[in-house]
């Protein structure tokens, strides 16, 4: 269970998982073949279609198609043989357009359609041919309201961009499920004055432009009104809109009504199941816990159980209690504690979380609960009630009704088991480090005791020891369970590749209810995965001790730790089956329909900031190398401005969509993205004051967060994103010397039906810096200081003996490729500087791939070293013993490694002393 335990606080407010339902509106006809069209009814919607705003470049598209079409001032005027069509859709329950098979019309700048069902929320489609192979296409949202019998809905270019906004954020609020209509419908009206608002405010100040509502296709316009369409530059804007904080907030509110919504058709079984949900990452509990609970839940509780005083002093003994060999032991942090002076502690704990004065935590849990019921029955919440709202977990209230709440004291009876777990869940991990640490922290000798406290050190098994379950109890739920599955892809780099390939990753956790009283002694796992052509191959999984404790047991096939020859490289999709053998008992779990991403590299790619090239399985080196050619010679990693002071206010990602047309992804799986964004930076204890010096510090920690702190992760919060861009909601400070940010977007797969995620694609990943570029100009001089010693068995310097900047290409068919940047003469006491441009610089890497500084005897006085080739012996050559890469990383920087002198690494600035120093050679 200590995977469990871990988690309770980051996956406490993991949504729920949304059930499909039916529609309920009114309306409907019936066709020739008996089936009922819901969308058909006695209701007109009209409106008006306008070009306001609309980009320059589609404006010059319907300007040149004067033939069809005139516009003018905001109206269009529509000739007979006009071809342009209005078609009408709804958002379906998995948040996606669907056609409704009403007949529009339109005439002129107005559009109709009439005999349509009233109580639905449409969405006008306005699609337009402007040249071969291009349609314009507007949107616009219509709500018609229950028993109206007409409304109107203008379609533009901003309706368009709110349209896409608002069908992404039900896709969100429903975290990519199915939901009933009527959910869909109240997600859409509660989300849509934000997302207007927001979109108009952010147009109006020019943070996003309306772009291009033209698109290119191979199909007519008749076909196109059948399907849905999807715009990637409405899309990436989409993004901008749904993370403004006040439409995140709108989202989030809509998330928890629907989660809400979900609990009241909820047996016993699937409360349980949902209240584990919150607590796990795996979407359900041990299935023997389920059962066991199952069974207390219609019996009485537990006298232990049975009041918030009585539970309460079970979760402070269990907080210092811990489940060693089926017996229940003291947990002490220090060996002053004395078992008296824990057992005080204990009291005093109990004393502090049943009290009913303002600083206990029953106190608080109450006024949280009851608060979180004012709310909802507010009619107009605020922006901070909303939040408020999004970010309380929904099973805790609505297991709690406010009138319980209201009157709960110690003495107070639950009145099922479903409150006394979400209880435990939310008390202690809310309310206990604080309501105990703050309560005892200066008290002696308690204060080392709690030195290291945390919430997560309770340990719910022990909860279920006093609900009755012991070892007699435990084999009433015989068997081996099978509560966790991942299996998915991911890229992994292997010696003898031509680049990436797909390795296969699965984890499975397994539980059984003996294991709580007795482990098992051996474990053994295979898994056998389907392969092209119908074969299968079977490897053996390796047991996760460090995820295994308790009732829980995790085998898993791990790319990275696996032996090469076990790393799997050629599974597709299919039926997976798992044989596992527990002290000498086999057991075979077979998974039909897993889908598995593998075999290809279906990656976005980040437009801004710009993208690490990325090495995949088929690229050539010399494509590969091009592309950071191409990388650094644009900039490289990208310098974004701070916009307020010294911070970059609410930055914007955006990347192109992954290619999913070679995947033929099942109709269960839906796609989105994931973003995290971390910070490297030098922390003030590293050793040594220069920037190398934390640097290399920093590389050499074991624990990569001492550099490294992670700023957003949409994991966190289980946000998937449906659309091509995220804007972060908090600011960035400016970057200090040799601090950057890192960024990275992730494909995922998610499951309609269960919400969950089944496959990971590829990653787009860069890193960046926030503040002013400094980009010196070619004119700016670097100046590169050598000194040489004679070595053993020489008395003077050779004649001629001269300091060069060269640049070196390396190819198979001609060998090494030679030019002379710069060349100076060293002087009699073996010192030499050589100052050269940075155009020399970038000319000479136009074609090359690396400098190096040496010495040589200019034998024939022509001033450039003359390099060794098949046809000539060439001059006399000393090499350096340190090599030098040029880096244009939004700034310029040239680095040299290795030698006495270590690492070394100069920012080229238009001002400023550009010297790298420290070059030595050695004659012999």
């Amino acid at each position: 269970m200590g995977r469990q335990v871990v988690r309770l606080l980051a996956v406490l407010f993991l949504s729920l998982l949304v059930m499909t339902g039916c529609d309920s509106k009114s309306g409907g006809s019936t066709n020739g073949n008996g089936d009922t069209n819901p969308y058909e009814g006695r209701a007109t919607l009209s409106g008006e279609v306008k070009f306001d705003g609309l980009s320059s470049s589609d404006r010059s598209l319907l300007s040149s198609d004067s033939s069809e079409r005139v516009i003018s001032g905001r109206s269009l005027f529509s000739a007979p043989d006009a071809q342009e069509l209005v078609v009408l859709f709804v958002v379906n329950e998995e948040g996606e357009l669907k056609p409704t098979g009403i007949s529009c019309s339109i005439s002129g700048s107005s559009y109709t359609c009439p005999n349509i069902a009233d109580g639905h929320t449409y969405v006008v489609r306005y699609l337009r041919k402007v040249q071969d192979g291009r349609v314009l296409e507007l949107r616009t949202n219509a709500a018609v309201p229950k028993n109206a019998t007409s409304a109107q809905a203008g379609v533009d270019p901003v309706t368009t961009l709110v349209v896409d906004a608002i069908v992404r954020a039900v896709q969100e609020a429903i975290s990519g499920t199915r939901a009933t209509a009527d959910l869909v419908h109240e997600i859409m009206e509660s989300v849509k004055s934000a997302v207007e608002s927001s979109v108009r405010t952010l147009v109006s100040q020019g943070v996003i432009a309306i772009p291009s509502m033209v698109a290119q296709t191979t199909e007519d316009l008749e076909t196109l009104a059948g399907i849905s369409s999807e715009n990637a530059r409405v899309s990436e804007v989409s993004g901008s809109v749904l993370s403004d904080s006040n439409v995140s907030t709108y989202i989030g509110a809509a998330r928890s009504s629907a989660q809400s919504a979900m609990l009241a058709n909820m047996t016993h079984a699937e409360i349980i199941r949902t209240i584990f949900a919150q607590m796990m990452d795996d979407g359900g509990a041990p299935e023997w816990m389920v059962l066991f609970l199952a069974d207390r839940y219609t019996a009485s509780l537990p006298d232990s159980l049975k009041t918030v005083g009585s539970l309460s002093e079970s979760i402070g003994d269990t907080l210092f209690l811990d489940l060693e060999d089926g017996e229940l032991q003291w947990r002490g942090w220090d060996d002053n504690i004395t078992e008296g002076e824990l057992a005080a502690l204990l009291t005093e704990v109990n004393t502090s979380m049943q009290s009913p004065s303002t600083g206990g935590a029953l106190a608080k849990a109450k006024e949280a609960i009851v608060n979180y019921h004012t709310l909802r029955a507010k009619e107009n919440k605020t922006e901070a009630d909303l939040k408020e709202l999004a970010h309380f977990p929904v099973i805790v209230g609505e297991l709690f009704p406010k009138s319980f709440a209201e009157n709960m004291t110690p003495d107070t009876e639950f009145q099922n088991l479903g409150q006394a777990v979400v209880y435990v869940i939310y008390l202690v991990d809310i309310f206990a480090q604080e309501a105990i640490y703050d309560e005892l922290k200066d008290k002696v000798p308690y204060r080392e005791a709690l030195r290291d406290f945390h919430p997560f050190d309770f340990n719910p098994e022990f909860i279920f020891i006093d609900l009755g379950l012991n070892s007699q109890t435990a084999a009433n739920y015989p068997g081996v369970f099978l509560d966790h599955v991942e299996i998915r892809s991911e890229r992994l780099w292997m010696e003898g590749s031509d680049g990436e390939v797909s390795a296969l990753r699965a984890s499975f956790g397994l539980s059984a209810a003996a294991w709580l009283f007795d482990s098992p002694e051996s474990v053994t796992a295979t898994l056998t995965y389907p392969k092209e052509g119908g074969t299968t191959g079977t490897v053996d999984l390796l047991l996760d001790m460090d995820d295994s404790d308790g009732s829980w047991i995790d085998v898993q096939l791990e790319p990275w730790a696996q032996q090469e020859e076990d790393v799997v490289t050629d599974f597709r999709s299919g039926t997976y089956t798992l044989r596992v053998t527990v002290d000498g008992e086999a057991h075979t779990f077979t998974l039909h329909d897993v889908f598995v991403l593998g075999g290809v590299d279906a990656s976005p790619r980040l437009t801004s900031p710009r993208a690490y090239p990325k090495w995949y399985s088929g690229i050539d080196e010399e494509e590969y190398q091009a592309e950071w050619e191409a990388f650094t010679t644009s900039g490289g990693p990208t310098i974004f401005a701070p916009n307020s002071g010294e911070k970059l206010e609410r930055p914007t990602f955006r990347w192109e969509g992954a290619d999913l047309s070679s995947l033929e992804l099942p109709e269960n799986i839906r796609a989105g993205y994931r973003i995290h964004l971390s910070r490297f930076y030098l922390p003030g204890e590293a050793e040594g004051d220069t920037t190398d010096e934390k640097m290399r510090w920093c590389w050499e920690q074991e624990d990569w967060r001492k550099c490294n702190q992670e700023i957003y992760n949409s994991w966190w919060d289980d946000r998937v994103i449906f659309a091509n861009s995220f804007t972060l909601p908090v600011s960035l400070p400016e970057s200090s010397e040799g601090e950057e940010y890192h960024v990275g977007v992730t494909l995922v797969l998610i499951d309609r039906n269960t919400g969950r995620e089944v496959a990971q694609g590829g990653d787009s990943h860069t890193s960046f810096t926030v503040g002013t570029p400094d980009i010196p100009s070619d004119e700016t001089e670097v100046t590169f200081s050598a000194a040489v010693q004679l070595g053993q068995g020489q008395s003077e310097l050779p004649q001629q003996l001269k300091l060069a900047l060269i640049g070196e290409k390396w190819s198979e068919v001609d060998g090494s490729q030679v030019s002379t940047i710069g060349a100076v003469p060293v002087d009699s006491v073996g010192e030499a500087s050589l100052t050269v441009s940075l155009g020399e610089i970038n000319a000479s890497l136009n074609n090359r791939e690396h400098l190096s500084l040496v010495l040589f005897v200019d034998e024939n006085s022509n001033g450039a070293f003359d390099h060794w080739t098949p046809d000539s012996a060439g001059e006399p050559v000393y090499w350096a013993d340190r090599w030098i890469w040029v880096e244009r990383w939004g700034d310029f920087r040239i680095s040299a490694d290795g030698g006495e002198a270590g690492f070394a690494s100069l920012k080229i600035t238009s001002e400023g002393e550009n010297t790298l120093s420290g070059f030595k050679f050695t004659l012999y």
